[in-house]
């Protein structure tokens, strides 16, 4: 049987204690090691773009910047670089790319190429990139670039 694990990572402030970004990604690769240990065969990793609750109400693109932002990944592929330098077996996967904002497809095809070619200088290396795409959750995260939500079906 396969198991996968599934990884946000959150800022959310807890009786008063916030911690700090370094702190979150630093839990995250100890958590994604042990999940690596334990035999898990992929981690999926959210993905999120811009600031999640200032974005709703601002018609241009925000950086997070605010306590307690959501989704600290915003690139997939530069995760997975690192996740693949401290781990033995496990597999990456996005949840999800956003295939609209930052770029459009192409640039994102680009990107995935870029990885790729990376990856396989690696001759050892033999694990995969899971990517899922989306057109994005939120309409609020596409605005910012210019694209306009489709109507309803």
């Amino acid at each position: 049987m396969k198991f996968d694990v599934f990884f946000s990572i959150c800022q959310t402030e807890i009786d008063g204690y916030r911690p700090s970004e370094r702190k979150m990604f630093e839990n995250f690769f100890d958590q994604l090691i042990l999940a690596d240990e334990l035999g898990f065969d992929t981690a999926w990793l959210a993905e999120t773009h811009l600031s999640c609750q200032v974005q709703k109400s601002n018609p241009e693109a925000v950086i997070p910047h605010f306590e307690g932002e959501i989704g600290l990944n915003t690139d997939i592929l530069q995760m997975a670089h690192v996740i693949f330098s401290r781990t033995r077996r496990i597999e990456v996967g996005s949840a999800i790319r956003n295939i609209l904002c930052n770029g459009g497809p192409i640039a994102h095809a680009e990107g995935v190429k870029t990885f790729l070619s990376l990856h396989a200088l690696k001759a050892d290396e033999s694990r995969r990139l899971h990517l899922g795409f989306a057109s994005g959750r939120f309409e609020f995260s596409n605005i910012p670039y210019g694209i306009v939500p489709r109507n309803c079906l």
